[in-house]
């Protein structure tokens, strides 16, 4: 049974909508302004546009409800829209508010309405153009529908993100001086040139009502409205790589929809919207996935990618995608498209085509810095002349490194680490140290660690963590095994192998505290490094491989009881427990110190 969710909160506000739109003019520079009466009716119109002051291209006029930000307010600038009407979330404007935006920017030239395709809009943007026709205003309307997702029906295709493409075209055509014979011509001619498709992982919460909960944790549902309407379907979600194949197909494979498909090396736009509250980075790996899909799967040549929140649907997590021909009505778009406006939410630098993902020059940019562990450029200064190990010890020192790997990188640890992580900050620490743990064991199963020497070995190892290891830990680890190696590069001294890397151990460990300032008490992995290395450094090196392993395990013990004791130490002063409440870190160890016994135990298990 599927759980009810909590109602969402929301910033209360006595009317949301007309106080984001006073926002956004103040925002704007004095590039907008807001037509009187406000906010009995909420018009967003570009403040350089008068009739009654000779204003001699055609106005672009378009509007709907709110909670689709930043459409369609956001696209009111030079070269896209002259006006936007707004009506309440989700809501129709009502026909006095167009026919007041008509009559405040039309001239000799006449107005275009451009209208999504639902009932209210058109109608009250209908009866305000017939309203202006009336008085001699020249009035046109493109109503825009161009959802796939659903099979024909009498009132048409819903209208999607893919509208905002509409007001860039048309709105670069009215800049230049086009009738708006023309431009109703070309911007009908993109509707029909185009395809839009959308999917979401919930629903989205509407201010003052309960929530929506068809959409089950782990459901994708597909081909859903922007104003909450259920999709056509439902399906486990799958991957963003698999997600991003399945809206693609959906909009441009033959056979797939009754209204658009693209043939292979044709050339197109694509769009990846936003629906509301999807991350950047979730956004990006869409985006990164869709073009791929187009372009290797599809054949299709993407022109353009534009992606960011077009058309979104108040906090809904999903994403839409819209395809649209590179020329329609023997017109070449893409000069369009690329035309300035200073609209606030137009993207700016989307006027290159997107390089291809086989094309790796034009996707990286090589420093010719070295990128993975046995890339440098060769161990500098001692490290180069360090004394070999002998077969034995390369064996022993490539099992200790992968059995650490192992321990560090396993479910149980990464899981443990997160869950700590998550009382003081992202809870993130387990899974970045089992990320560079397991990069760090691919490094070495592949070849690219030096293990002729222990100060080579150290090397490479820092080196790796540098590279695969982000993050503080990343960082930490990074210094002490940097700082371990030139320990072990200058201790040439005859000593047994053991005393000179407990020695470069303590040297990596002074380093971090040096550079961290970090001591014993702070809740830190100090806290566990401290008393292992105290207690190990006693240990007779000379002793029977099992008697000095019995040993570095009581050393082991050591360590653990220090993580433990970071449950007890409320008043951090590093990091970001330093933020947290004391309450909040009573009784949970420090993941940092947790990871480094982890380390320690995979190293001990190898000997």
């Amino acid at each position: 049974m599927m759980v009810k969710q909590a109602p969402k909160p929301h910033f209360r506000d006595e009317d949301a909508v007309s106080s984001a739109l006073i926002g956004l003019v103040r925002d704007s520079s004095t590039r907008l302004r807001l037509l009187k009466p406000f906010p009995a009716i909420r018009v967003v119109l570009r403040s350089d546009v008068s009739p009654s002051e000779g204003f001699d291209k055609v106005s672009l006029v378009s509007g709907g409800g709110s909670g689709h930000e930043p459409g369609q307010c956001g696209y009111v600038g030079r070269g896209m829209l002259t006006a936007a009407v707004c009506g309440d979330v989700f809501a129709s404007p009502s026909a006095e508010a167009v026919y007041r935006a008509i009559k405040a920017t039309a001239g000799p030239k006449g107005c275009l309405l451009i209208v999504m395709n639902y009932t209210g809009d058109r109608l009250n943007f209908g009866l305000a153009a017939e309203r202006a026709k009336a008085e001699g205003v020249k009035v046109d309307m493109i109503v825009v529908g161009e959802d796939v997702s659903l099979a024909r029906k009498k009132t048409g295709r819903r209208g999607l993100a893919g509208t905002v493409m509409v007001h860039k075209i048309c709105g670069a055509m009215a800049e230049r001086g086009d009738s708006l014979e023309e431009i109703v011509r070309i911007g009908q001619a993109c509707v029909d040139a185009m395809g839009t498709v959308g999917a979401s992982l919930t629903t989205c919460n509407i201010p003052g009502q309960p929530p929506d909960d068809r959409i089950a944790p782990g459901e994708l549902e597909l081909g859903l409205g922007i104003h909450g309407e259920p999709g056509r379907e439902r399906r486990p979600a799958g991957t963003s790589r698999e997600i991003a194949a399945l809206l693609c197909d959906e909009v441009a494979r033959p056979g797939r929809n009754e209204y658009f498909v693209a043939s292979a090396d044709e050339d197109v736009v694509l769009m990846v919207n936003n629906l509301g509250a999807t991350t950047s980075i979730e956004l990006g790996a869409l985006a990164r996935h869709c073009c791929d899909h187009c372009q290797s799967d599809l054949g299709l040549r993407v022109r353009r990618l534009l992606v960011g929140p077009f058309k979104t649907s108040l906090d809904m997590v999903g994403v839409s995608v819209s395809l649209m021909r590179a020329r329609a009505g023997g017109a070449d778009l893409l000069p369009l498209l690329d035309a300035c406006t200073d609209a606030p939410a137009w993207p700016r630098g989307a006027t290159e085509e997107p390089p291809r993902a086989d094309d790796d020059g034009g996707i990286f940019r090589d420093e010719g810095a070295a990128t993975a562990a046995g890339e440098s450029a060769g161990p500098p200064g001692a490290l180069s002349t360090a004394s070999p190990m002998g077969d034995a010890e390369r064996e022993l020192a490539r099992r200790a490194v992968l059995s650490a790997c192992a321990e560090v990188s396993c479910e149980e640890c990464r899981d443990l680490c997160d869950a700590l992580d998550r009382r003081t900050g992202d809870g993130d620490c387990g899974t970045t140290l089992a990320r560079g743990a397991e990069a760090i064991a691919k490094d070495v199963s592949e070849g690219r660690f030096d293990f002729s020497s222990w100060p080579a070995a150290a090397a490479c190892l820092a080196r790796s963590v540098q590279v695969h290891m982000g993050g503080t830990s990343g960082a930490i680890y990074n210094i002490l095994f940097t700082a371990a190696g030139t320990s072990l590069a200058e201790a040439e001294d005859g000593r047994p192998t053991l005393v000179r890397i407990l020695n470069a151990l303590e040297a990596g460990l002074a380093a971090v505290q040096k550079y961290g300032g970090a001591v014993p008490g702070d809740r830190t992995l100090v806290d566990a490094l401290v008393p292992f290395l105290n207690s190990a450094k006693t240990i007779d090196a000379s002793s029977p491989p099992e008697s000095v392993k019995a040993s570095l395990l009581e050393s082991l013990a050591r360590a653990e009881e220090g993580a433990e004791g970071t449950k007890g130490m409320t008043d951090a002063v590093l990091g970001r427990a330093s933020y947290v409440p004391a309450e909040d870190l009573r009784g949970n160890a420090d993941p940092g110190a947790i990871a480094a016994c982890r380390w320690l135990r995979g190293v001990i298990s190898a000997l």
